[in-house]
C-alpha cells in the first residue's frame, strides 16, 4: 500500500502481525498435488482474488462501509472541484445534502451504499491479491480442504514450509522492482459480524481490519495472510517468483498418488536439494497426523 496515508492505528495493525509471524519462524500453504507441482517446478506462488475464496463472507462489501462524516467530506471535495458534467441540479441536491450534515440519513444513501458496493467488487476486489498461509503442519481438516486432487481424494497433495524472514525478503525485492508493497496480516476471527467504518481517507486501518477479519468457525485454520491490494496485470495467472531459500520443508500427503510422490521428489532433487521431505504418517495412539522424513 505504498504511497496511501497510514495513520497510527493502520500502522500498528500491520507491525503487530509482522511480529507475531516473525515469532512463528515458519509458515505453511497447503495445495493440491497439481498446485504443489507447478509451485515446486516454477519455484513461483500463486495469489488468488478474495471473490474466489470459500468464504461468502471473506471481504464481502457489505462488512465495510462509509461514515456519515467521511460522505460529507468526500461531497464538500466535490463542491470545491466539480467535475465538468455536473450539473446544476445535482451541485444544489449535493449543496443541500452537505447543509443538512446528515447524508447517511439522506434519500441518496441507499443507492449510494449499493453502488459502492458494486465499485468494490469490480475494482478493488478483483485488483486485490492475496495467497494464504496456516501456522500450523498437521491440521487434519486443512489437509482434508485443501489439498485434494482432481477426482477431489482428500490428503493427497502437499504442505509447503516456508521460512518467514527469507520470505520477506524474497517478496520484498520481487515487489520493489514493480513499486508494489505488500503485509503480512494475522486472521482474525469473531463470533458476531463485524462491519468496519470507514471515517477518514486518512485512515486505512478498517479496511486492513476488513481484509483480515472472518468468521469464529474458521479458527482451525489458524490463517496468516499476504496481501498485494494492488497488481500489475502483465504478470499472468496471478504468480510471483520465490527464491529456493525461502522453501524449507514439503510435506506429501498421506494419500498422495505414487506418481505425484515421485514427481514431486523429483523436484525437490533438482530445484531445491537442502529442503527436506517428508511424507504424512497416521498416528497409532491418536486421532493426529505426524511427519515421517523420507
Amino acid at each position: 500500500m505504498n504511497s496511501s496515508p497510514r495513520s497510527s492505528e493502520y500502522q500498528s495493525i500491520i507491525d503487530e502481525d509482522l511480529e507475531y509471524i516473525k515469532s512463528k519462524g515458519k509458515l505453511y500453504k497447503y495445495i493440491s498435488p497439481s498446485s504443489g507441482i507447478l509451485m515446486l517446478e516454477n519455484l513461483g506462488i500463486k495469489f488468488n482474488i478474495p471473490k474466489n475464496f470459500n468464504d461468502p463472507f471473506d471481504c464481502d462489501p457489505s462488512l465495510i462501509a462509509t461514515s456519515n462524516r467521511y460522505n460529507i467530506e468526500l461531497l464538500k471535495s466535490i463542491l470545491n472541484n466539480p467535475p465538468r458534467d455536473l450539473t446544476k441540479q445535482v451541485k444544489e441536491a449535493i449543496q443541500k445534502v452537505v447543509d443538512e450534515g446528515d447524508f447517511n440519513n439522506s434519500p441518496y444513501y441507499a443507492g449510494f451504499k449499493e453502488t459502492s458496493g458494486l465499485d468494490l467488487r469490480r475494482q478493488l476486489l478483483v485488483n486485490t491479491k492475496i495467497t494464504c498461509f496456516s501456522e500450523e503442519n498437521d491440521n487434519m481438516l486443512m489437509w482434508s480442504h485443501y489439498t485434494r486432487n482432481k477426482n477431489h481424494e482428500d490428503h493427497t497433495g502437499i504442505c509447503v514450509e516456508f521460512q518467514v524472514e527469507p520470505f520477506l525478503t524474497s517478496m520484498v525485492k520481487v515487489l520493489s522492482t514493480m513499486g508494489l508493497e505488500g503485509q503480512f496480516l494475522k486472521v482474525k476471527y469473531d463470533e458476531k459480524r463485524i462491519n468496519y467504518i470507514v471515517d477518514s481517507a486518512k485512515d486505512l486501518s478498517p479496511m486492513m481490519m476488513w481484509f483480515k477479519t472472518k468468521s469464529i468457525c474458521w479458527a482451525y485454520e489458524k490463517e496468516i495472510r499476504f496481501v498485494l491490494p494492488k497488481w500489475v496485470e502483465d504478470l499472468g495467472k496471478s504468480i510471483l517468483p520465490i527464491s529456493k531459500e525461502v522453501i524449507s520443508a514439503v510435506y506429501l500427503g498421506v494419500n498422495i498418488s505414487l506418481d505425484d510422490e515421485i514427481r514431486i521428489k523429483e523436484l525437490c532433487e533438482q530445484k531445491l536439494p537442502f529442503t527436506k521431505l517428508f511424507k504424512m504418517q497416521l498416528s497409532e495412539n491418536h486421532y493426529a497426523l505426524w511427519p515421517k522424513e523420507i
